[in-house]
Formats: structure tokens, C-alpha cells, sequence
């Protein structure tokens, strides 16, 4: 086919394909996810598709040092890194710091990174905390530096808009896009 990558998740221990449980960050799950993925690998024996795991809120991997200790524990040249910065940012701290966990990211692992998820997020005042995914452009996600960080990368890199409700609301989301882009100097189709 071509295809860059085969994007998958890990998936969840719990009730819900995507869902929280309490055993997903013990060293168990790491290696079960591992082996998995080794498996995949191994049986398929990929020469030109990688295989990738999309980061999740509430499963691994969920941040820089999840993905570090997977590409480690996997040891395959497949397996790659799909990006998702909204799926990472799952907590106050994270969303507040969103450019240093993005630009964090991509310093560290850049260079495993085949394909990413753009979107954008807004932490609403509803207790407890809720982070709510929203069009690009109207939440508080960092697209300047995100769009620069990016912009170091392989200039074939494929970025995905997603989960958005109608034709129209992609235009918007790609408009902005290419606004943030052509404002910082950055060449974005």
C-alpha cells in the first residue's frame, strides 16, 4: 500500500477500549504492551510501513518517558512514534506547560515521529477537571511552537486534523493552521 505507518493504540485493562484502569502504568503492562508489539512486528516483518501506538490520555504510552521506556523495551527499527500533543496534555500542569511538554517531545524523540494529530484543547472550569477538545484555534494549545517544532522535522511528515463535527470546521481548523505557519515563516500545505 505505502503506508507510512500502522497507527493502533495499546489499549486499556479496563472497562473501555481507551478507557483508565489502575494496573496501566505498572511494569507488567509496559512489558505485556512490548511484547505485543514485538509480535506484531516480528509476524508481519514490515520493509517499508513502521508501526506506531497513538498516545492516549489514559494509557500508556501518555508521555515522553511512556514512549522513551517503549522504544526501548520494543528494540525494533518498525516500531515509530505516532504524535498526539492533546492526547499527552491530561492534567493542569500539563496544559499550563503545553509548549515545554510539546517542544520536550519532539527534542527528545523527533526523529521516531511518523505522523501526528492536530487539534486543539480548553480546560473548562467544570469540577473535577475536565479538558475538552476543541477546533484549532480556539483553545490554548501553543500552535506557534508546536508548528515550529514540527517544521524541524521530515517536511513529508503527515499532520491529521481530527475529530471534528462538519466540512466546515476542518476549513477553519486548516485555515488557522496555515495562518499560525505563514505568520512564523513555516511553508505548510
Amino acid at each position: 500500500m505505502g503506508a507510512r505507518t500502522c497507527v493502533n493504540i495499546a489499549g486499556s485493562l479496563g472497562a473501555t477500549w481507551d478507557g483508565p484502569d489502575c494496573e496501566h502504568y505498572t511494569q507488567q503492562t509496559f512489558e505485556l504492551i512490548a511484547k505485543t508489539v514485538q509480535d506484531i512486528i516480528d509476524d508481519v516483518k514490515p520493509t517499508q510501513t513502521t508501526y506506531s501506538l497513538e498516545m492516549m490520555p489514559y494509557t500508556p504510552p501518555s508521555d515522553v518517558w511512556d514512549y522513551k521506556q517503549l522504544v526501548d523495551m520494543i528494540d525494533r527499527d518498525a516500531f515509530k512514534i505516532h504524535f498526539d500533543p492533546v492526547n499527552m496534555i491530561n492534567n493542569p500542569k500539563r496544559y499550563y506547560r503545553n509548549r515545554r511538554v510539546m517542544s520536550d517531545f519532539i527534542d527528545e524523540l523527533g526523529d521516531l515521529i511518523v505522523n501526528v494529530h492536530l487539534k486543539d484543547l480548553l480546560l473548562t472550569s467544570d469540577l473535577t477537571v475536565h479538558l475538552k477538545e476543541v477546533l484549532p484555534g480556539t483553545g490554548q494549545l501553543d500552535y506557534p511552537i508546536l508548528l515550529k517544532k514540527l517544521d524541524t522535522l521530515d517536511p513529508d511528515l503527515p499532520v491529521i486534523i481530527e475529530h471534528l463535527p462538519d466540512e466546515m470546521s476542518y476549513d477553519l481548523a486548516s485555515q488557522f493552521i496555515r495562518e499560525v505557519a505563514s505568520k512564523n515563516n513555516l511553508t505548510w500545505k
